[in-house]
């Protein structure tokens, strides 16, 4: 019998087991109670006329069949093998000690029905085989005189071949009748599978649909939150300079606003709406600050240090950077000689748990005397990089203009490259 399995590995023919399990459980136990209206006569006719063969097999397969109904410690292959086999014994016994007189023909046709339901087409047809060997074989012993019997042998053929008829026609049934069965209990069970995979189905698609909805209210949370942020800042922006209405302080505020979009269009296209990349952030910044000042020319490089990672801030973390940077980048640009061709230069690093950034020119040193927006500019870069969670660290290479230090939190990340 093919066991097919379906996607959560129940067997097509579990069900049909069930059942031919329920059906022999009850026929052993039927047989176990009404058996008693055959045994009883059996016993007691067997005990008077001296047949200790057909009282001691009877007394047996009856005790088989109490054991088999009161305990479950047998499979049902053994359950049905031991029932067979008792059957035929009885048949067997009953037919040479009780010829014509007895029901030995009758108990081997139960014998061979009962295989029909339990085993399989194999075994049924090699049982109706050594049934028919076996009446050929009984009438040629009551032919010869080796068995006492008031048949001749042609009788003993004519009753054998009715009884095959019999026992092949309704053996015939039986397999029928349990074929279709399995067949229409596999296509049942195919059916439950279908509809047990399509349920599994929906429950991962709802599953999935919360998810996806649990991660777009999280997203909203954090987009909301960054507006608001955003909208915090910009309204710290537009305080620093509203007693200042020159073009210059208008073009500064804009340029200081910049940030903010650039973190946006640097926010990761797979979803991510959480990180963004410091060295892009940084060279973003600078090109954006240049575009401001075209007319000074200058070149951007990088000191590579620690080039195996790359850092990624959240996003609120990384609008103050990029307005620290962008004050940075301005004071660089506005405050070197014109006759230097000016090369603005940063370094980005890990180092004990920490994002540390170097930025530097080549132009000239920045000088004590700067006017209002200059004092203000260096200001609001300390102030950036203080809401970062980070300090400006003073420096005393030449060159340097500013030192960074912003402590990487669990919400950052450093990629391997």
């Amino acid at each position: 019998m093919n066991r097919q399995m379906n996607r959560f590995g129940v067997a097509h023919t579990d069900i049909v087991h069930m059942f031919e399990t329920q059906i022999l459980t009850s026929l052993i136990r039927w047989f176990s109670v009404f058996g008693l209206i055959a045994l009883v006569p059996s016993m007691i006719a067997a005990y008077v006329n001296s047949l200790w063969v057909v009282l001691v097999v009877n007394a047996a397969v009856y005790l088989l069949l109490l054991i088999l109904a009161l305990t479950e410690a047998f499979s049902h292959k053994t359950r049905a093998a031991l029932v067979i086999a008792g059957t035929a014994t009885v048949g067997v016994v009953v037919l040479f000690y009780t010829g014509q007189e007895g029901a030995g023909f009758m108990w081997l046709m139960a014998s061979v029905i009962f295989t029909a339901g339990f085993a399989s087409s194999r075994t049924t047809y090699l049982t109706v085989t050594l049934l028919v060997i076996l009446t050929i074989g009984y009438a040629i012993a009551v032919t010869t005189g080796l068995v006492e019997s008031d048949l001749s042998g042609p009788i003993v053929i004519v009753i054998g071949a009715n009884v095959l008829v019999v026992v092949t026609a309704s053996t015939h049934v039986v397999t029928q009748l349990v074929s279709r069965l399995r067949r229409l209990t596999s296509h049942q069970t195919r059916l439950l599978g279908q509809l047990s995979d399509g349920l599994q189905q929906n429950m991962e698609i709802q599953r999935s649909l919360r998810r996806t909805l649990e991660d777009k209210r999280a997203g909203l949370h954090e987009l909301d939150h960054r507006v608001r942020n955003n909208i915090q800042v910009m309204m710290s922006l537009v305080s620093i300079g509203e007693h200042d209405t020159s073009d210059a302080a208008f073009r500064k505020l804009r340029l200081r606003m910049e940030p903010m979009a650039t973190v946006q269009q640097l926010v990761d296209p797979a979803g991510d709406a959480m990180h963004v990349d410091v060295a892009v952030l940084i060279f973003r910044t600078f090109q954006k600050v240049h575009s401001v000042f075209a007319v000074r020319k200058c070149d951007f490089q990088w000191i590579r240090v620690d080039a195996r990672h790359e850092v990624l801030l959240t996003a609120d973390r990384s609008v103050h950077l990029g307005l620290a940077c962008t004050e940075a980048f301005t004071n660089s640009l506005l405050h070197a000689a014109p006759a230097i061709d000016l090369v603005v230069q940063a370094q980005v690093s890990v180092h004990e748990g920490a994002l540390r950034i170097a930025l530097m020119d080549n132009g000239t040193a920045v000088s004590a005397d700067f006017d209002y927006l200059d004092h203000q500019g260096l200001s609001l870069l300390q102030a950036s990089v203080e809401q970062c969670g980070g300090t400006v660290e003073p420096c005393a290479e030449p060159g340097f203009r500013h030192r960074i230090r912003i402590p990487l939190t669990d919400a950052d990340e450093i990629r391997a490259r």
